[in-house]
């Protein structure tokens, strides 16, 4: 029991956190508010972990594409500010993620690429396939640093 206690909260500053760094000021209702959006975002992600039994095992060279994520944010959030004005639609695109297994490590290693890739406002992950590892993504950005090279 101890330890869902601890992975609830660990879940919970994770999600406070997120929310806190999207304000742009910081008055004592948001504090409040975002704690208690923060809770239910913890228990869920503390549930689903229980029930299905998965644990993550991230290894730190799969956090590469951290080191494009500022500059891919500001790019793709230009161009997607620009499709909207020119109303140009985007591509689906396959990217190889080079995880080609089910097991616990490759599950987690394809969920990382998914997040990373839909972090983003230009992409968003509509598929993972387990036998090949690749995604399928929507993107509207085409130019400036990209996730996939990172993954």
């Amino acid at each position: 029991m101890r330890a869902r206690v601890l992975e609830a909260a660990a879940w919970w500053a994770v999600s406070y956190s997120i929310w806190l760094l999207s304000l742009s000021a910081v008055p004592l209702q948001e504090l409040v508010v975002g704690a208690a959006a923060s809770l239910p975002c913890a228990l869920a992600a503390t549930g689903m972990r229980w029930a299905t039994g998965e644990a993550w095992t991230v290894r730190p060279r799969w956090l590469r594409p951290l080191l494009a994520l500022p500059l891919a944010l500001v790019s793709d959030t230009i161009q997607v500010l620009g499709a909207v004005i020119t109303r140009k639609g985007g591509d689906f695109t396959t990217v190889a993620t080079g995880v080609v297994s089910d097991a616990p490590a490759a599950r987690s290693r394809r969920a990382l690429a998914t997040i990373f890739m839909s972090v983003s406002p230009g992409n968003y992950v509509l598929d993972a396939d387990p036998e090949t590892g690749d995604l399928m993504v929507h993107s509207l950005a085409k130019r400036g640093p990209r996730i996939e090279s990172y993954l």
